[in-house]
């Protein structure tokens, strides 16, 4: 059987669901429109069904037991194939992951929506940084693989946090408020990429590519990133041909590696 081709969302977010009406708002936004979750869980497998009694369960478990501070669940559906994991502790910052199928990306219609139904998604929850891009473009960037004389390999996987450097530029890219302050929001707006979108006071800045994400050259920065990448400063970018380059800090979102 083949295997599916699915785009991959790492997502950096200080967002706390802690508010009932929080939680509630992104089950509601996870369940409906583009992404369409029918099951919830803590973890794999995913198998309890979101209707019903189940919206209430998944709301609750990610707010939080009464004073947890904090909170995580795990939503998946088929139609299209999709898996989305939040997790948050109260005043730190957390990784959102979720894969979708490449199928809601295969036109360019299709990528107008994602990036919309995306980019209202993060305008309602903001991120301090998030991307999508192809899996394999993906583990390019951040798989260094090891191969052995007897065949074996091992895998370690690197930049794919806010240590000392944003993860890279790619098929879909926000910068949220404090890059943006640093950065300087009209200075992102400028960038040389097919579209950028303004999410306003609180969201931050979409950057996305001008081809959809299967067209993507695996590993390979696209001529409009390497632009990109040299106006705002290689430095604050990680790079898996220098994994342990030390990098720049970005005030309130990535810190200088010592």
């Amino acid at each position: 059987m083949a295997t599916r081709s699915m785009l991959k969302l790492f997502a950096f977010s200080t967002h706390a669901f802690d508010a009932p009406a929080e939680a509630e708002a992104l089950i509601d936004a996870l369940m409906g429109g583009l992404f369409a979750a029918t099951r919830f869980g803590r973890n794999e497998p995913v198998r309890r069904s979101l209707a019903g009694a189940g919206r209430a369960e998944a709301i609750a478990l990610l707010k939080g037991a009464d004073g947890a501070k904090s909170g995580s669940v795990f939503l998946a559906g088929s139609k299209p194939a999709m898996t989305f994991t939040v997790d948050w502790r109260q005043g730190q910052t957390c990784i959102w992951y979720a894969e979708f199928d490449a199928k809601l990306a295969e036109k360019p219609s299709d990528c107008a929506n994602l990036s919309a139904a995306l980019a209202a998604l993060f305008s309602r929850f903001p991120a301090q940084f998030a991307a999508v891009a192809p899996s394999a473009d993906w583990d390019a960037r951040h798989w260094i693989v090891e191969k052995f004389a007897d065949g074996g390999e091992s895998t370690t996987k690197v930049g794919l946090d806010l240590d000392g450097h944003f993860p890279g530029i790619f098929w879909w890219t926000l910068f949220g408020n404090e890059a943006c302050a640093f950065f300087g929001r009209e200075k992102l707006l400028s960038a040389p990429v097919a579209q950028t979108d303004n999410l306003g006071a609180t969201g931050g800045v979409v950057l996305r590519a001008d081809v959809c994400p299967q067209r993507i050259a695996t590993g390979a920065p696209s001529p409009a990133e390497s632009a990109l990448r040299e106006m705002l400063g290689q430095e604050y970018f990680f790079d898996i041909n220098e994994p342990q380059r030390k990098g720049c800090g970005v005030p309130g979102v990535t810190q200088a590696r010592t």
